[in-house]
């Protein structure tokens, strides 16, 4: 079957939140991150749940070395479901009214050796916002 992507931001990692309404009907969001996501790929197993890997960046050290990443949408698309995420957590709440920072810089400071996330490590993760 087909093998699928993903870039893993946890919501304890968002430190900023950011909202572009256009007037073709599209939206941007941008997503803040103090930390670089996490990186999985996975299989599409038929009747059964994705099972998720582990993988290294796939985004040629593009999408670890930013913070921050940016989404597109259709306006229709984003309203419900943001709209929901913020209700549902005051701390995402709290960044989208508070904006992105222009003192943040947009990227990662580079080290000889970045720090190395474990597979068990990330699939043991919670995240204290949904405890």
């Amino acid at each position: 079957m087909g093998l699928l992507l993903q870039i893993q931001v946890y919501f304890d990692s968002i430190s900023g939140l950011g909202l572009e309404l256009f007037s073709d009907s599209s939206a941007m969001l941008i997503v803040e991150v103090d930390k670089p996501p996490v990186f999985a790929s996975g299989c599409i197993q038929p009747h059964s749940e994705t099972l998720w890997k582990i993988v290294p960046d796939f985004t040629g050290g593009q999408a670890s070395s930013c913070r921050q990443h940016i989404m597109h949408f259709s306006k229709s698309a984003l309203n419900k479901p943001l709209k929901r995420l913020l209700e549902e957590n005051p701390r995402l709440e709290k960044l989208a009214r508070k904006g992105l920072s222009i003192e943040t810089p947009l990227y990662f400071e580079r080290s000889e050796k970045q720090d190395e996330v474990s597979p068990s490590t990330i699939m043991n993760k919670q995240d204290p916002e949904n405890d």
